[in-house]
């Protein structure tokens, strides 16, 4: 989007693909998302002031409002792991 592809209605398996079983699937899914981000940084990098401030592709938002989406649904998810990593409270004999 931050290049001017609008990106609508991904197909299922490219918004979310088929779980990979086992250790070795989830380090792949993880390196997936690792090198997207990395890719993300690089692009971001790139820009300058101005171009913060220009549309989105099939958006409404501008380019730093889609990069604030991605923080704060970066975080909220953060926050879902962290809860569900959280040891569950001992109970009252």
């Amino acid at each position: 989007r931050i290049d001017g592809e609008a990106v609508d209605g991904l197909p299922p398996e490219a918004d979310w693909p088929a779980a990979s079983e086992g250790d070795e699937g989830w380090r792949g899914r993880l390196a997936e998302l690792e090198a997207a981000y990395r890719r993300l940084h690089a692009r971001v990098q790139e820009l300058d002031d101005a171009a913060l401030d220009g549309p989105v592709a099939g958006s409404d938002p501008t380019v730093r409002g889609l990069l604030l989406g991605i923080l704060q649904h970066n975080a909220y998810h953060g926050g879902q792991i962290a809860l569900l990593a959280k040891p569950e409270p001992a109970s009252a004999p």
